[in-house]
């Protein structure tokens, strides 16, 4: 199973957010250093989340045609 830490941008409908993960990737040519963004639709339940927190998200089983990632805990806040 993935797992990743990301930020969540915007909660979107009842049970749905969307989150942001973000990762170093070194550049084979040049080798610099990139920041590369990713956005990952999750499901989780209860109105605990709000936008800015930093949690895990964690591959399941595809929950609609859009989302494949479950919240499993939060880390913090920016």
């Amino acid at each position: 199973m993935k797992r990743f830490t990301g930020t969540i941008l915007k909660i979107s409908g009842k049970n749905s957010a969307v989150v942001e993960v973000s990762k170093l990737v070194v550049n084979k040519k040049y080798k610099k250093t990139i920041k590369e963004h990713s956005k990952f639709m999750t499901h989780y339940s209860g109105n605990i989340y709000n936008p800015g927190d930093i949690v895990e998200i964690e591959e399941s089983r595809p929950l609609s045609s859009k989302k494949s990632f479950i919240i499993k805990r939060k880390i913090g806040q920016i």
